[in-house]
């Protein structure tokens, strides 16, 4: 079976997300040849940055124009191809997919979604796209979306069934999850700090607020946004006493040191304005962390177990947030908690439980 993930915008950063993991994870199987097709990533960087044994391939981006090059990728190659992947629902898929089983009767697409709230919404309020988004799930084998809120929204506007295939996250072997007391009483984070989705300077003020009725740290690890940088010296002037306590690590682009930060820190926390599927709840699931995330994120069934493992917080609301991490700060943690929640993550939100979900539909759907 050959299965060819078409993203033309892409670049290196996806061989870490779905994009590129997906291909990579479902081509460990022997029945099954995969391929990533992208225009933006070198050959040389997939095989420097990749998974060992990716498959990758580098096309041209035509006129600046995603449409037209997978479209050119598409009328080369279609009749080699018995699965086409594509992502989002819009014309370039509905275009792709409808030239692709005009020259290939027989081949099958799958589409991946990739929507939050917003994306919702604007298939709500706009019947134009509405129609388009209509087209490119009605014509597509298989569709999904990453969270069961998200399939709830989006059902109202298809016939097609869809299915569920959470985001994952990228396995480690030597990163492995310490039980909980054997950790420092840390909260952490994990993003592009500062951006206004990521919600930073919320996270900080609740931080603040709720220092002195606890003893953590909060350690803050990614990049930080330009204009954030004042905000960021601010906050120290603001609250001196916190400098041993607040700790920006800057990015961490090696897995097995960002999975050890992970393991160091009992509760992991998302106060993000808005998501969609957010890669490193599964992350910090994996390595055993609890959860504080806001009600703006779509998967909080499949990233809490159902609140089991984590709280949900009102969105931009500090009170909400600092409430939440006293409440954590104050919790009984037992011995096998973080054992039991990497349990889950490997059975629910690795990338292999979720390809295997997805081969056992491809096979049911190639017969």
């Amino acid at each position: 079976m050959r299965f060819f993930t078409l993203y033309p915008r892409g670049s290196s950063i996806e061989l870490y997300k779905d994009v590129g993991q997906i291909p990579y994870t479902l081509g460990l199987r022997d029945d099954v040849e995969t391929k990533l097709i992208c225009c933006y990533a070198t050959p040389e960087e997939v095989k420097r940055k990749g998974p060992e044994g990716l498959q990758y391939e580098q096309i041209r981006m035509i006129f600046k124009n995603q449409t037209l090059t997978g479209l050119w990728y598409i009328i080369k190659h279609a009749r080699k191809v018995d699965w086409f992947n594509f992502y989002h629902g819009g014309r370039h898929t509905y275009y792709w997919s409808k030239l692709y089983k005009f020259l290939n009767p027989k081949g099958k697409v799958y589409l991946k979604l990739d929507l939050s709230y917003a994306g919702c919404e604007k298939y709500s309020g706009d019947d134009k796209e509405l129609r388009i988004f209509e087209k490119s799930v009605g014509i597509a084998d298989i569709v999904s979306v990453e969270s069961e809120k998200i399939k709830e929204l989006t059902q109202q506007f298809t016939k097609q069934n869809l299915e569920v295939f959470a985001n994952g996250y990228i396995d480690v072997k030597k990163a492995q999850p310490g039980n909980a007391p054997e950790r420092g009483k840390c909260f952490i984070t994990v993003g592009r700090l500062g951006t206004y989705e990521k919600a930073t300077d919320i996270l900080l003020e609740a931080f603040a607020q709720s220092a002195d009725q606890h003893d953590w740290s909060l350690k803050l690890v990614g990049s930080i946004a330009p204009e954030f940088l004042a905000q960021k010296n601010e906050f120290y002037e603001k609250y001196p006493t916190l400098k041993e306590r607040v700790i920006f690590t800057g990015p961490i682009y090696d897995r097995e040191k960002l999975y050890a930060e992970y393991s160091s820190a009992r509760v992991f926390v998302l106060p993000s304005r808005y998501e969609a599927s957010p890669l490193v709840g599964p992350e910090a699931l994996h390595c055993g962390c609890r959860m504080i995330l806001t009600d703006t994120i779509p998967p909080i069934k499949e990233l809490t177990n159902e609140k089991r493992y984590g709280v949900v917080v009102k969105a931009d609301s500090v009170e909400s947030l600092r409430d939440a991490l006293i409440g954590e700060t104050e919790r009984a943690y037992s011995d096998t908690d973080a054992e039991e929640i990497s349990v889950y993550a490997r059975e629910k939100l690795s990338w292999t439980s979720i390809c295997d979900q997805l081969y056992r539909l491809m096979m049911e759907k190639s017969k």
